[in-house]
């Protein structure tokens, strides 16, 4: 099964290589360049020293900054062309493309970083797909967690019984974040459950997610303000 196929008909999600380690490497570079002009402390020479960063930072200081990191140039950009085989196999050259990634942290001790939700459940069109990369290697519990798509709407279909969305059925269930290296990313549809879990390792993860779909299909809600017409 190839990976459209997987994440039409399978499972609902995939993990892909990068397929220009430059561009990714330069992605990380111009993030901590932007991140040093924001943060304004010029000891933040690379993704480690960020990462100790974090580790004095409260949730309301992390979450602005988040606020912050998402008006960088052309980092959702930069993070489909570093995966851009995997970007043209599933919606070719001509792509919607959300317009500012997602910078993502998961801090130990910090409040839930990332409640289980579906895309689908945002307005974001069902033709989209959703990358989600690490900036470093990701050998703990803190990075995202992705429950296959059967298993995705048996939950939304049980919670929809008892009137309600994000109750106890999915709370109540046990989620598995995934362990990634640098250099992989996973993409999912529009209706696979994910999140990510508080944690206790000693340090934070950082992550980066765009959408993106095939300029062949609709963009429904939020077609002006979240994507971009983009040629890759």
């Amino acid at each position: 099964m190839d990976i459209k196929e997987e994440l039409i008909y399978g499972k609902g999600w995939v993990l892909v290589d990068v397929d220009k380690p430059e561009s990714l490497d330069r992605l990380c570079q111009s993030f901590i360049h932007e991140a040093n002009k924001i943060v304004g402390n010029d000891s933040i020479l690379n993704i480690n020293d960020f990462i100790d960063y974090l580790l004095t930072l409260n949730d309301s200081e992390a979450n602005t900054l988040k606020l912050k990191l998402i008006f960088i140039k052309d980092l959702a950009l930069n993070l489909q062309k570093s995966f851009i085989e995997s970007t043209i196999k599933l919606t070719g050259h001509e792509i919607f493309l959300q317009r500012r990634s997602h910078v993502m942290f998961n801090i130990p001790g910090h409040t839930q970083p990332s409640m289980q939700h579906i895309d689908g459940m945002s307005g974001i069109s069902p033709y989209a797909y959703i990358i989600w990369a690490p900036l470093h290697d990701i050998t703990d519990d803190s990075g995202i967690y992705a429950l296959d798509q059967h298993s995705s709407m048996k939950i939304m279909n049980e919670e929809k019984q008892n009137g309600y969305v994000m109750g106890n059925a999915v709370h109540d269930y046990q989620f598995e974040p995934l362990q990634m290296p640098y250099g992989k990313a996973i993409i999912f549809n529009p209706f696979v459950l994910h999140g990510s879990i508080p944690h206790k390792g000693g340090l934070p993860r950082i992550g980066i997610t765009n959408r993106f779909q095939s300029r062949l299909y609709p963009l429904f809600l939020r077609d002006s303000d979240f994507f971009t017409p983009c040629n890759i």
